[in-house]
Formats: structure tokens, C-alpha cells, sequence
């Protein structure tokens, strides 16, 4: 018989509403999950092969985070490094123009 499939499991509800997950994969089967929650606050949280997830860690707050469809932090491993990136810009629909630095972090 052709097993189930796995059942979603609710990751970190306790910071309520988040957004733009990105998830990395490290030859070992090592995850990290990269995220935006309240106040375009990025986290990350790893889950080592066969543990569970840790627990979120704060890497900071970017108001001006560009985040939406196709946009929000980059993750990847680096061998043993884990790296984030994020942009510090985005379009401000009200005032019709772009606001932030555009700089990119890592």
C-alpha cells in the first residue's frame, strides 16, 4: 500500500501572522526556515535530521523590508554557514514611490 502522506504541522503560532517563508536544505538534511512575522521582523529557526524545529530567533526589524509576491529574506547554507539576505526597500502605495535604502543585507 502506497503510504500516507505527512500531515502539516503549524509552525510558530505564537508570533501570530507570518509571511514569506523561504526554507534551505543542507546536504546532511538539516532545514532552516527563513520568515517575516509582526513589524517585518525576520526570523529563522533550524530543525536538525530527525529533531524538531528550534525555536525562532530574531535577526531584526526592517520597516521598509521588501516583502510581498516573489520578495522577503533569501536563505541558503554555505557548508557549515547559514545565510540570510534581505532588500531594505520597498513601493509605498500611498505615497507612490519607492522608500528605504535599497540596500542589501546578508
Amino acid at each position: 500500500p502506497t503510504p500516507a502522506p505527512p500531515t502539516p504541522q503549524l509552525l510558530f503560532a505564537e508570533l501570530g501572522a507570518l509571511a514569506q517563508p523561504q526554507l534551505a536544505v543542507r546536504a546532511d538534511g538539516a532545514l532552516a526556515l527563513a520568515f517575516v512575522g509582526a513589524k517585518s521582523a525576520i526570523h529563522v529557526a533550524v530543525r536538525s535530521p530527525g529533531a524538531e524545529w528550534s525555536a525562532p530567533r530574531l535577526l531584526g526589524e526592517e520597516p521598509n523590508l521588501a516583502a510581498g509576491m516573489r520578495r522577503g529574506p533569501r536563505i541558503a547554507w554555505a557548508g557549515e554557514a547559514l545565510v540570510v539576505s534581505y532588500i531594505a526597500s520597498r513601493f509605498d502605495r500611498e505615497k507612490r514611490k519607492v522608500v528605504g535604502t535599497g540596500n542589501l543585507y546578508a
